[in-house]
């Protein structure tokens, strides 16, 4: 039922929008996009080696990156967003979660467009080369036949687990191998790969903690290990020590902030839905930014016209759901 009345607000919304736009879009805001896995095609979506989430192929995120070229916003990068942007431009932040291998597809589109895009690492699942928990649950339960919602509601039950928990949970469940990738669809990025991928001149990189650690349900000692570490890591990797943190599922709270401080972060993107001011008034502000989530579909440009419109119902309903659980 809270599905069905979260689509039908989500339907009123992509009507909505266009006239709203019209009237009340702000002249400079600063649209945080956020995407995962990169697939080719429908095909290897279908293969269910991982979940798909969103869906997105090469050619929905060109024309995402199309329509917004085309709105005339400025793509931008975590220096730009520190350093203070431009308040007469709309501006737009791609950025990537996790750090699978089927990213490398997005280089020939950000080559092609001159886009920037910023690329948050798990830097664990890359020495180790190892599965995303939650791709594992996907795979393993979508061949005993489970429903994606009912694969989703066993993976958010999981989310209040600390890493090393739900892959131990995981071994015991599916097996030793269960965390070994099958492909270049599903495995991370290998160091190396990731040290030629981060030379690129549009490529962004940015902290997602050693382990994808969701930081709230972790000790105050143990998150700090989590994101100084994955700092350190990514230093020497890539030659410089990102700037930017997205806190894993989004979530955060006032000690994870400060550890991101001491650690010497200055931007922290969370799992809010909105737009965010270009002019940021405060340094809490720079760890608390906002972002979308586009999914693909046949409404895919117009959820993207809904990014820019600065009032959602859809967004007051989900919020309002998220306080009533």
């Amino acid at each position: 039922m809270k599905a069905l009345i979260l689509n039908s607000f989500k339907k009123i919304d992509l009507q909505l929008t266009g006239f709203y736009k019209l009237l009340f879009e702000p002249k400079s805001y600063l649209i945080v996009l956020l995407f995962h896995s990169l697939f080719e095609n429908q095909e290897e979506i279908d293969q269910n080696l991982i979940d798909p989430q969103q869906r997105i192929t090469v050619k929905d995120f060109e024309k995402i990156i199309l329509h917004f070229k085309n709105q005339g916003f400025n793509f931008t990068n975590p220096i730009d967003v520190e350093n203070g942007l431009d308040p007469k431009k709309k501006h737009i932040l791609l950025t990537f979660d996790d750090g699978y291998y089927n990213n490398r597809l997005a280089l020939n589109i950000i080559n092609k467009h001159k886009v920037a895009t910023t690329f948050y690492i798990s830097i664990r699942h890359l020495i180790q080369q190892k599965l995303f928990w939650w791709d594992v649950i996907y795979r393993e339960e979508k061949k005993i036949g489970q429903s994606d919602n009912d694969i989703s509601s066993k993976c958010n039950e999981l989310k209040h687990h600390t890493n090393d928990v739900i892959e131990e949970m995981l071994i015991s469940k599916y097996g030793d191998s269960s965390l070994s990738p099958l492909s270049d669809i599903d495995r991370p990025f290998t160091i190396a790969e990731l040290k030629e991928f981060a030379k690129n001149e549009f490529v962004y990189i940015g902290n997602h903690t050693m382990d994808h650690a969701i930081l709230t349900s972790y000790g105050i000692d143990s998150a700090k290990k989590q994101i100084i570490e994955c700092q350190q890591e990514l230093a020497k990797i890539i030659g410089y020590t990102p700037n930017s943190i997205s806190y894993p599922n989004g979530n955060f709270n006032t000690d994870i902030l400060d550890i991101c401080r001491e650690a010497g972060l200055k931007i922290g993107i969370t799992g809010v839905t909105k737009q965010n001011k270009t002019t940021i008034a405060s340094t809490n502000d720079q760890f608390k930014l906002g972002r979308f989530v586009p999914y693909s579909g046949k409404n895919l440009l117009k959820q993207c016209l809904l990014f820019q419109s600065s009032f959602s119902t859809y967004a007051i309903i989900k919020g309002l759901n998220k306080r009533l659980r």
